[in-house]
């Protein structure tokens, strides 16, 4: 790969992503709280978008050979999409060039990645290796509007 970034002024930072679960049961408390340290990100994207009712886009498209809007496939590092939406699910699809997977995203929940890897399978067999996402997808079967944020950070 060839490096054809410019001489940059930002100093690359370690981005830290928390993951905390609160709840007491009978009064038994049964938190956790996981940390995952990202080293040497430089680049972040974050933005919100709308998806239309009934409506599929293509919110973020990975390349090895980045051109246009797409993101680096190799410098990727870590991805988040967050639905705003205080009431309807929006089904997420993972695809690369032969397989996709999808899940649904339930309303204020986030999907984060900590790997642009995935793999999809037609049966319930296990999957034994993951290529990288080309594309995230979001379908919208609601009937009105809902906003996403994603949030993407790399080298």
């Amino acid at each position: 790969k060839t490096n054809n970034k410019m001489a940059t002024t930002v100093t690359a930072a370690t981005l830290t992503v928390a993951v905390a679960e609160t709840i007491t049961l009978n009064g038994t408390t049964y938190d956790s709280t996981s940390n995952v340290s990202i080293a040497s990100i430089a680049n972040i994207s974050k933005r919100i978008m709308t998806v239309a009712a009934g409506a599929t886009a293509n919110v973020a498209s990975f390349l090895s050979t980045v051109t246009n809007d797409a993101y680096d496939t190799e410098d990727t590092k870590y991805i988040r999409l967050t639905n705003l939406d205080d009431t309807n699910e929006v089904i997420v699809t993972l695809s690369e060039a032969s397989t996709a997977a999808g899940l649904e995203l339930k309303a204020g929940a986030s999907l984060p990645l900590f790997s642009i890897n995935a793999n999809g399978a037609a049966s319930k067999a296990a999957l034994t290796t993951a290529t990288a996402i080309e594309d995230i997808h979001v379908h919208n079967a609601s009937g009105g509007a809902i906003d996403l944020e994603l949030f993407i950070a790399g080298v």
